[in-house]
């Protein structure tokens, strides 16, 4: 499993890794690679409509609704990473969310089928993959949120990206993200 079903070689070093449509900082879309206003601030995989997506650590659902952009979307508390910032992971543009506000997760369970919802979608079945940073946590009073390149946080070290698999055995804290 990885954080969508299936796993092929592509943008990532390690080859289980799904392959990125468009990456973090990259100013191509997931819609036959047209250009982006501004660098992309998330990571875009592709998949087919329904596939699982599943959580890359084990957290808290901190929200589990809809925007208009975003469509469906989860964000997830994960506590604290290595580098001393709270992270909080976003799957967007689901066709169907399966977990709840408040709901603990666990890593590589799946929270979400993945999907075209939203306007930011471009009608493209895919998960926009966000990674966000403070350096307080969700539940202190104003934290402010930044968007952080998600290959900083793999499991397997900084751009070397791991995918989730379900007998090893993962550290809970600090926080590192599996496919």
């Amino acid at each position: 499993a990885a954080l969508v079903e299936g796993c092929a070689t592509g943008g990532f070093s390690s080859s289980c890794a799904p392959a990125i449509e468009s990456d973090y900082g990259s100013r191509h879309g997931v819609k036959d690679g047209l250009p982006r206003a501004q660098a992309h601030k998330a990571i875009d995989i592709k998949g087919a409509q329904g596939d699982p997506i599943y959580a890359a650590a084990d957290g808290v659902v901190d929200r589990s609704g809809t925007t208009t952009y975003g469509g469906n979307i989860i964000l997830i508390n994960h506590g604290m990473a290595q580098d001393g910032n709270y992270i909080l992971t976003g799957y967007v543009h689901n066709s169907t969310n399966l977990v709840t506000d408040g709901e603990v997760v666990k890593r590589g369970q799946a929270i979400a089928e993945m999907g075209s919802s939203g306007l930011g979608s471009d009608g493209v079945t895919h998960l926009h993959f966000e990674v966000y940073v403070s350096k307080v946590n969700l539940k202190a009073p104003n934290p402010v949120w930044k968007y952080e390149d998600p290959h900083k946080y793999w499991y397997g070290g900084a751009y070397a990206a791991s995918c989730f698999k379900k007998k090893k055995k993962y550290e809970n804290a600090p926080v590192k993200l599996t496919l």
